[in-house]
């Protein structure tokens, strides 16, 4: 027996780290975000709702299949970055960071 349980403690508790298999904390944001697909021909509307150094969670206005690579633009920071899938269970998605942030195209951003 564990020197916690002897003590009463029970089983010793992941931390929400662990059990969400993360190798960094998110910080809580909610920011305005475009996917880019098909080679920069097609874009969907998302919401960033949490962002960490490698990777984010999306929430998605509507059922779509997402490919298992595309970009990710951060409107309002007017930056774009490659990433992957990791998970996908609608209307959320998880996407890890593959490259470097970098200035979105002017032709990728919405019209004001």
């Amino acid at each position: 027996m564990s020197d916690a349980r002897a003590a009463g403690g029970g089983a010793a508790p992941q931390s929400a780290l662990e059990s969400e298999h993360r190798r960094r904390r998110r910080q809580k944001q909610l920011k305005s975000g475009i996917i880019v697909l098909n080679d920069r021909r097609s874009t969907l509307a998302c919401t960033i709702r949490d962002i960490s150094e490698t990777g984010a969670r999306l929430k998605l206005g509507s059922v779509v299949n997402l490919p298992p690579a595309f970009e990710l633009i951060f409107v309002n920071e007017r930056k774009i970055v490659p990433v992957q899938k990791c998970w996908h269970s609608h209307p959320e998605c998880g996407v890890e960071f593959t490259g470097p942030m970098r200035p979105a195209p002017a032709n990728a951003m919405p019209k004001d």
